[in-house]
Formats: C-alpha cells, structure tokens, sequence
C-alpha cells in the first residue's frame, strides 16, 4: 500500500496506509479507504498541534484547553462519520449500479449487432458474387444468341442470293433471256 505525505503548517507528515487499515477488513473500497485517510490525517494534524503547543512543551497540560481540543476531536470524528454516512447511503452507488448494468446491457446489444452487420456484409458479398456470375452467364448467352442470330442470316443471305436456274425449275426469267 502507498503512503500518504501531506504538508501541515508545523511540519511534513507521511502516513502508511497499512497502518490505517485495520487487519479484520478485508474488503475496502476507494471511498471508505479516502475517508480513513482523511480521519487519520485530521488526528495527525490534532495531535500535532497539542505536541507542538507552546503549553505541552514542558509537559504540563492544561485541562481545559486538553477538554476543548478532545471535544473539539470528538465534533469533527462525528462530522466525518455523517458526512461518510451520507455518501453511502445516497442514491448515487445505486445510480452508479444501474449505469453499470445499462452499459454492460448496451455492450451486448452492440455485440450483437456488430455480429449481425457482419453476417449481413457476408451475405451481400456472396449475393454480389453470384450476381456477377449473373450478369457474365447473360452476356455471354446474349453472346451467343447474336452469333446464332448472325449465322441464321448468313444462311438466309446464302439462300436469297442463290440465283435460280432453268434447270432447276425449268423455265427461264425473262430477266435472264438474251436480248434480242
């Protein structure tokens, strides 16, 4: 655990953590942890105002002031226990509860539908691809109906421009006849 250094006006203060946790609590949380730290550092502060009083430097206490700073002690102890009290009874670590469940909800939904979309680029592409097969299969059937279509008008061209003949039906054209 870390330790804590802080600047009074008397003098520097380090406090280790570990001296602050009592060995019992096993689970603390960053709140509770901020809170003791705050305690303790307030009792250090007292403390070392009493040490440092110019009436404790030759150890004789004067009751009076020693009940006004205990007292004094005592108002803020239950001050920081309030305040501490509040913090974790409000709404807010409900609130922050249901934030959590809201967002872990959210991410399965955004999941999901990063998974959908995915499955649905998937499926475009394999559509985009039989679409193209598509369109080469017609083109060349388109291909291949227009030679058809071009060899049967070579034959009828073929058939057309064959001149007749008078052995084949026997008479002849009067176009044909010489000119006399």
């Amino acid at each position: 655990m870390p330790k804590l250094k802080f600047r009074t006006p008397e003098a520097d203060v380090t406090i280790d953590v570990n001296v602050l946790l009592p060995s019992q609590l096993t689970i603390i949380d960053s709140f509770q942890l901020n809170t003791l730290i705050v305690i303790s550092i307030l009792i250090t502060i007292l403390c070392n105002s009493i040490i440092s009083a110019p009436s404790c430097s030759n150890r004789r206490l004067n009751p009076n002031k020693l009940q006004e700073l205990v007292s004094h002690q005592k108002i803020l102890l239950e001050s920081l226990e309030h305040e501490n009290e509040k913090f974790t009874s409000s709404d807010c670590f409900n609130q922050m509860e249901t934030i959590m469940l809201k967002c872990q909800e959210y991410n399965t939904k955004l999941l999901k539908l990063k998974k959908s979309m995915l499955n649905i680029s998937q499926r475009t592409t394999k559509i985009k691809k039989q679409c193209s097969k598509l369109h080469e299969l017609k083109a060349k059937s388109l291909v291949a109906e227009e030679e058809v279509r071009r060899i049967e008008m070579e034959r009828e061209k073929l058939l057309v421009a064959q001149p007749v003949t008078s052995s084949q039906s026997g008479s002849t054209h009067p176009e044909e006849s010489p000119v006399s």
